[in-house]
């Protein structure tokens, strides 16, 4: 083999690693907000849109700044070893009840020597993950029930 046929060769290895760990993120960040969902108990995963027929999802992911949930995990979008992302969580007054409430937490998954490090633009949440331990992830889920909560408990007041 040339010098020439091992630099192409070491090149095509690390394209194919490089899509392996972004497609791995991609991934991790739309599971996160599945087992958010879970974290948070919601009833269904889904509720009736106003039309009565199509269903929406309770908690959902997007790319940076958007509404529309990912209709795959490989649109996410990230660089400097990172995807960007936002969470959308919808609150209610009661099933059935219209507007629905959106709070969107905007989120960052990386990694660093084998752990998942997941950071938010929100100080108060950051944690770094051991895939392999589903354990690991409730930490992460506890702060951002945390800073929801903070979020929810301002009222406004009339000075």
């Amino acid at each position: 083999m040339s010098r020439y046929e091992e630099l192409c060769r070491s090149y095509e290895d690390q394209d194919k690693a490089a899509i392996q760990y972004w497609q791995a993120l991609q991934l991790k960040a739309v599971q996160i907000a599945n087992g958010l969902r879970v974290y948070l108990e919601y009833p269904e995963k889904d509720y009736l849109g106003l039309d009565g027929v199509s269903k929406l999802p309770y908690v959902y992911v997007t790319n940076r700044g958007e509404k529309e949930e990912v209709s795959h995990f490989t649109e996410l979008k990230g660089d400097r070893g990172a995807i960007d992302f936002d969470i959308l969580i919808t609150l209610e007054v009661a099933a059935g009840v219209f507007p629905k409430n959106l709070l969107r937490i905007s989120m960052h998954i990386g990694s660093v020597d084998g752990l998942l490090r997941v950071w938010s633009d929100n100080p108060a949440i950051k944690a770094d993950i051991v895939p392999s331990q589903p354990s690991s992830y409730d930490a992460l889920y506890e702060q951002i029930f945390e800073a929801l909560r903070t979020h929810l408990s301002d009222r406004p007041q009339l000075q």
